[in-house]
């Protein structure tokens, strides 16, 4: 990916992180950010350093950040570090005061507008759309109801992606917010943990023939690093299919799914 070389030094005040702006803008921010960002109407940009100065003052050294290089695997590493200047978001506002406005009639459960509450399921699949339509590498035009449509669509036209459907993508809580919000050190929630998208994911991958549980294992952890306990993984993939077992009995086969004992 490629960065230019220019970095400048901003006070934190003066940015507003992309998680930030996500909300700011709840409904289809997905259209309304890449649009901004084609237009060129609101620049990106990647913190490279935090400073701190003698009277306690937090700055920022950032550069510009070409979404048109930006691959999915590295939006999902750089997404809590990309920000946006405040008197731009601010200029964009005076003149689109529908901006900020939530829609009252769409249901939190699908990805078209975004909360708290659906923020891990809905930042990977903004981070997709961020590297597909703001820019013109891959669109000479524009689309808004394109972009809008893509956020529930299954289908990944892009190289270098998160593995696993769309519908299985997840970002963790520290991978969305910067170490200065409070989001960014919470645990994360049973709802948004989502195991119901993990076991579809299971499903899914045994009706296409990959019925070995340990086999399965392994690729839940790849499509889901770090979100199932070893209780959760022997739940989820019991010893013996239609069988209460215990909590011990499930960190125990957990354990021996990921090889552990």
């Amino acid at each position: 990916m490629k960065l230019e070389n220019d970095f400048k030094l901003v006070p934190m005040s003066s940015v507003i992180h992309l998680p930030d702006l996500i909300l700011r803008w709840p409904f289809r921010p997905h259209v309304k950010i890449c649009k901004e960002i084609y237009s060129g109407k609101l620049h990106t940009y990647l913190i490279i350093r935090e400073f701190r100065s003698v009277d306690n003052e937090v700055k920022y050294s950032v550069t510009k950040l070409p979404t048109k290089y930006m691959l999915h695997n590295m939006a999902g590493q750089l997404f809590s570090a990309i920000v946006f200047m405040k008197n731009q978001v601010q200029k964009i506002e005076s003149r689109k005061t529908s901006y900020t406005l939530r829609s009252i009639t769409n249901s939190m459960n699908n990805l078209e507008s975004c909360s708290i509450d659906n923020m891990n399921k809905y930042a990977p699949q903004f981070a997709y759309l961020l590297c597909k339509y703001s820019h013109n590498k891959y669109f000479s035009v524009f689309s808004e109801s394109e972009v809008a449509h893509d956020i529930s669509s299954d289908l990944v036209t892009l190289h270098d992606c998160m593995p696993g459907d769309r519908s299985s993508w997840i970002f963790q809580n520290s991978q969305i917010w910067p170490t200065s919000s409070p989001y960014h050190f919470r645990k994360s929630r049973r709802k948004e943990k989502d195991l119901s998208q993990v076991v579809h994911f299971c499903e899914q991958q045994k009706k296409a023939g990959i019925t070995d549980k340990r086999a399965l294992a392994r690729l839940v952890d790849d499509c889901f690093p770090g979100l199932l306990t070893n209780a959760e993984m022997g739940g989820l993939l019991p010893a013996r299919e239609g069988t209460v077992v215990t909590h011990h009995a499930k960190v125990k086969q957990g354990k021996k799914l990921r090889g552990v004992i």
